[in-house]
Parts: structure tokens; C-alpha cells; sequence
């Protein structure tokens, strides 16, 4: 009886210990701590120029039509999350701080979700956000939104106009296979504009579902999640160079931002990585790759 006893208790400490172990509780590390160099937050522009400012990883501030849009809000500490389960290196997130005052990034009109993953709305920005703010969503997400105290939420099935702008939703993968069935709904948007239109992917492989959409769509600019995410087992969740190439043959005549890199653990190609691959090709002089806190402007037909 005891020894049926000491192995009960054996193996649910082997049990404790692996999950610890997967979810990055345990033998990780902080990150390096970067000098914080905190940029102002953009402000409002008139409707013939569209500023973009990329804050950190997918959030995303637009300026366009006398408006502000915040797009995927992840603002929490460097070093305050653990790593992602089952992905290295084991380095806890954001390995990189915020560029700017989380406060500042609230004086917004509306806030856009991409998907309900935590590198994209995370317990900072929960928190912060007035629980009245807009928020436009997918339909995969109003119920999560709805528990988590939200009151002001539109779901974009078909097109919204919302004070000058619209906004259109269009289905992605998160990963392919049962990858794509592990990671969940996710969806890549477009905002028009008086001034161009800007395309979304949100967190995307890039497959026939997304091809479509951008070839529907045309867009101005598109704002790609690179950074080659992946797990220890599977492809990759998210775009990488190669991806990025794909959307600069498709769309000759559009921009292309990219961000989505050098902010979490479990991406596996840098902004270095993404420059060295690019910098012969010909799309390379309508390529950005922003660091955190940048702004670009868009006017007169031309990104700079």
C-alpha cells in the first residue's frame, strides 16, 4: 500500500514538474533589459495623410481622418509574462519594453483585435482600457470580450463605415492542419481610407486563404505579422521572409510593413534576419521593417 502510494505521489509530482516545465514556469530567464527610450505617441491627422506607428510586436497605432486606431494592444512589462509553452528560447516575454507610456496609447477612437491571443490583448491592456472604448472584433471573440467587461464591441461580418473609415474582416489561418485547429480563429482586416487603404494580415500564414484576400483587397499597405513564429514541433504560425517575398510579387504596386518580430520568445526570425534576406531584391526600396516606436507616413500615393 505504501509503495502503490509513494508512486501515486511520484508521478504526480513528474506530472507538476512537465507542466510546469512546458507553460515556462520554471528554468527560464529574463530577458536582457533594454535601455527604455520612450517616443511620443502620434497624434491625429487630416484627411490627407495616414500615419502609422508601430508600438511593439502587432500593436499597431493608425492616424488617419482626424482618428486614432489601435490595433492589437499588448502592453505588458518586459520580462512580465513567461515564455509560450513548448517554444524556445525559454526567455520570459516581452523581451523588449514599451517605447512609449502605456497611458498615452488610451487617448484612441477605437480599438481593432485581430484574434484574443495574449501577445495581441493581453491583462495590461485589459485592464487599462475603458471598458467603453469601441472595440471592433471578430466574431470569435465577442463572447471573450463580453466576459471580460466589455460594452461598446462591434463584429465585423461585412464591411462597417465608421466616421469616414471602413472596415472589412476576412478570415485567416493561424497555422495549418491541427495547428491551425490548436491556435483558433484569427483574421486579417483592411481600413480604407480618404487617403489609402491599409490590409491587416494579423497573425497568418500565408496560404491560398490569404492570397485571396489580398488579391481581393489590393491594398495600399499591407502590415504583415512576420517573424516566422513557430513551436518545437509544427511550421510556423506566422509569416516569414519567404511569405514576405510571396506578398511582394503578388501586390507590385503596394507597400508592405512588417512587423511581429525581436518582442516575443517563440518567434525565430528578426528584423536582422528579414533585412539580409531582402536587401537585393528589387521590392526592397517599398519594404519597412520599423523598429519599435517608428512612425511612417503615408501621403500622396507613396510610404516614407
Amino acid at each position: 500500500m505504501k509503495r502503490k502510494f509513494l508512486l501515486a505521489v511520484a508521478i504526480l509530482l513528474c506530472i507538476l514538474f512537465t507542466g510546469a516545465y512546458t507553460m515556462g514556469f520554471i528554468f527560464v530567464k529574463n530577458p536582457e533589459q533594454s535601455p527604455v527610450k520612450t517616443t511620443t505617441v502620434i497624434e491625429r491627422t487630416g484627411d490627407d495623410m495616414l500615419n502609422i506607428q508601430l508600438i511593439r510586436h502587432a500593436t499597431v497605432l493608425l492616424s488617419t481622418s482626424d482618428l486614432k486606431l489601435l490595433v492589437d494592444p499588448f502592453l505588458a512589462e518586459q520580462g512580465s509574462l513567461p515564455p509560450f509553452a513548448l517554444s524556445t528560447p525559454r526567455v520570459k516575454n516581452p523581451l523588449v519594453p514599451l517605447p512609449v507610456n502605456a497611458a498615452d496609447l488610451l487617448d484612441v477612437d477605437a480599438i481593432l483585435i485581430t484574434h484574443y491571443h495574449v501577445d495581441h490583448f493581453d491583462a495590461v491592456a485589459k485592464s487599462m482600457i475603458p471598458k467603453d472604448t469601441l472595440i471592433f472584433c471578430q466574431p470569435a471573440d465577442e463572447a471573450a470580450l463580453k466576459k471580460d467587461g466589455f460594452q461598446n464591441i462591434v463584429t465585423i461580418t461585412t464591411p462597417v463605415d465608421w466616421q469616414g473609415i471602413t472596415l472589412s474582416r476576412y478570415d485567416a489561418h493561424h497555422g495549418l492542419g491541427y495547428l491551425e485547429k490548436m491556435m483558433g480563429a484569427s483574421s486579417s482586416f483592411v481600413v480604407q481610407s480618404s487617403c489609402g487603404s491599409v490590409f491587416f494580415t494579423g497573425d497568418a500564414v500565408y496560404d491560398d486563404l490569404l492570397e485571396r484576400s489580398l488579391n481581393e483587397t489590393k491594398p495600399d499597405i499591407v502590415i504583415a505579422n512576420g517573424g516566422s513564429a513557430r513551436f518545437l514541433f509544427g511550421q510556423p504560425i506566422t509569416m516569414g521572409a519567404r511569405d514576405i517575398e510571396k506578398i511582394a510579387t503578388l501586390l507590385p504596386e503596394s507597400s508592405i510593413v512588417v512587423d511581429h518580430m525581436d518582442a516575443v520568445n517563440h518567434c525565430q526570425e528578426s528584423r536582422v534576419d528579414l533585412m539580409n534576406y531582402v536587401s537585393e531584391m528589387e521590392f526592397a526600396d517599398r519594404l519597412f521593417i520599423p523598429q519599435d516606436g517608428d512612425v511612417l507616413t503615408y501621403q500622396s500615393g507613396f510610404l516614407r
